[in-house]
Parts: structure tokens; sequence; C-alpha cells
């Protein structure tokens, strides 16, 4: 999920992902991505980045109420 979030608004390259996901090993990284396109969630550009495609985008609504949930009850 963090990875389909950080690439909602706009595409990024693998350097971009992975400083914005602290914490994620290389190796981890390069393996969520892999099967992400093989679930054609997302897709990698001819420049390296990667953006996320219409079925990925799709999941837009569910990290929001997500999100939403998580502000009302959690915090």
């Amino acid at each position: 999920m963090h990875i389909v979030y950080n690439l909602q608004d706009n595409s990024k390259r693998f350097c971009d992902l992975e400083k914005s996901l602290e914490g994620i090993s290389t190796r981890t990284l390069t393996l969520k991505l892999k099967k992400l396109q093989e679930e054609k969630m997302l897709e990698k550009n001819n420049d390296g980045s990667y953006e996320l495609t219409d079925k990925g985008h799709g999941l837009k609504t569910v990290i929001d109420a997500m999100r939403k949930y998580g502000e009302k009850y959690l915090i």
C-alpha cells in the first residue's frame, strides 16, 4: 500500500521511491515493484520511472478511506 500511496499523484523513479519508503531494503522494493507490475497495478515508463495504471489508481478510494478512518479513530 505504501508504494501505491507514494505513486498516487505522480510517477517516481526507483531512487525516489526508496527515499520516501524509509527502511525498505533495495531487494524488497524491487520484488514489490515487480509483483505490482505483474498484477498490472503499475508500469515502468521508458524513462525508468514507475506510475500507477488505471487499476492502481482504483485503490485511491480505499487508501483515502483508510486515511480518514485513521484520522478519526486512531489519532
